[in-house]
């Protein structure tokens, strides 16, 4: 089965782990996890206050539900647009990466890939 090529993320749109450990600290970003819930059962999560996993293939739908609906399918408020900040997490940052893209088409702009993803942050400490 062929994937399609990711669009190349603009620097803004990447998270460093440094940035993100800060952030994550200070409760100044909703992490969206976009693994399916194996692999995030398997290899952990980002220990964030406002950390949700919704699997790649779920997520146009879910950004587009109303906050009612949002909140009682994934347990957290659903972010806003504009201007909540979002950075999207994966294994490795292809699946986050293609997050960023859809996001963006719906109208969220400030959301982010995180550089290297998961293996990158469990690495880090």
């Amino acid at each position: 089965m062929h994937q399609p090529e990711v669009t190349p993320l603009r620097p803004d749109q990447q998270e460093s782990i440094e940035n993100m450990k800060e952030r994550v600290a200070k409760n100044q970003v909703v992490v969206i996890d976009v693994r399916d819930p194996d692999q995030v059962a398997r290899s952990g999560k980002i220990d964030a206050k406002r950390w949700m996993n919704i699997p790649l293939l779920e997520l146009e739908t879910a950004l587009q539900m109303s906050p009612e609906d949002f909140e009682t399918k994934y347990g957290l408020p659903k972010p806003s647009k504009p201007g909540e900040e979002i950075v999207f997490n994966c294994g490795k940052g292809g699946r986050a990466s293609k997050a960023v893209i859809a996001a963006n088409s719906l109208g969220f702009d400030k959301v982010k890939n995180l550089e290297g993803g998961q293996s990158t942050w469990k690495r880090s400490f």
